[in-house]
């Protein structure tokens, strides 16, 4: 099971953590991130989905998240556009 999430806003120290080129299912280092975009998502019938970021690391690699509404709360006020952050204790799955 993996460790619950946990959100550093950066103090761009070294750490020991992983680039998106390392990122596997099963990954467990954490990653330094910097959100770039943040935006809910609704369905046509205005239920909300999810909300979903574009964030980049310090290699300028830029990838998509997505936080589903059962967990979504978890970020609300956590992350913020132009925000620097290492992330541990997340979940790498495929996309459907």
């Amino acid at each position: 099971m993996a460790s619950p999430l946990s959100l550093q806003t950066s103090d761009s120290g070294t750490s020991s953590h992983m680039f998106f080129s390392e990122l596997r299912e099963g990954s467990t280092r954490p990653i330094m991130i910097m959100v770039y975009r943040k935006w809910d998502v609704t369905s046509v019938n205005g239920r909300y989905m999810s909300t979903d970021y574009i964030v980049t690391n310090i290699k300028g690699v830029v990838m998509h998240c997505t936080a589903r509404n059962n967990i979504a709360h978890y970020f609300f006020d956590k992350l913020k556009e132009g925000g620097v952050y290492l992330v541990n204790g997340f979940a790498v799955q495929p996309t459907n």
